[in-house]
């Protein structure tokens, strides 16, 4: 292992001030923390992790997001087993799902999510005459049209603020996957 790239994840992480206080009295995160920049430190090819967002605030939970981005860029292949899908999906290439022991599914990431996935258009308009904002999510079937959508805003008397097509969070996909498996 490397001594100057432990430091460097540990500064990145905030544990600096902690390196010389035994891990079993780290908190949760902070274990996590020094588990990740241990691992990251040595020049293994292939890291394998168990939900290593688990215990992590916000911040710490985007750093770990960042310090695995820079070690995937470096080469590193990151298997990890994760029930945080927002995580999954701005890390992972692939994703395999496990339901009771058995593999379910193994693709690439964004396949996955257009081939289970719904399109959806999401709009967002104000009706003028009640100063209020709406929000409305539909799943378009082939015969959609913005033209048409468009047209019924405009005949509410409703202005416009937002009109795009999205594929479902990944969570929603996984979600509805399992419950459909």
């Amino acid at each position: 292992w490397d001594p100057a790239k432990l430091m460097s994840i540990f500064e990145r992480f905030n544990l600096q001030e902690q390196v010389q206080i035994p891990l079993n009295r780290y908190s949760r995160g902070m274990q996590q923390k020094a588990g990740l920049a241990l691992t990251l430190s040595t020049n293994i090819p292939i890291i394998i992790l168990d939900e290593p967002t688990l215990g992590l605030d916000i911040l710490a939970v985007e750093e770990m997001l960042n310090i695995m981005s820079s070690a995937k860029s470096d080469g590193k292949t990151i298997v990890f087993a994760s029930h945080n899908m927002s995580f999954v999906e701005k890390i992972a290439d692939r994703i395999g799902l496990i339901a009771d022991g058995t593999m379910l599914e193994i693709d690439d990431t964004q396949r996955f999510r257009r081939k289970y996935g719904n399109e959806r258009i999401v709009l967002r308009y104000r009706l003028t005459n009640e100063n209020k904002d709406i929000e409305e999510i539909i799943v378009p079937e082939e015969s959609f049209s913005a033209k048409i959508l468009l047209k019924q805003v405009s005949d509410r008397g409703a202005e416009l603020l937002e009109l795009r097509r999205e594929v479902q969070p990944l969570e929603d996909v996984v979600r509805c996957y399992l419950n459909d498996a």
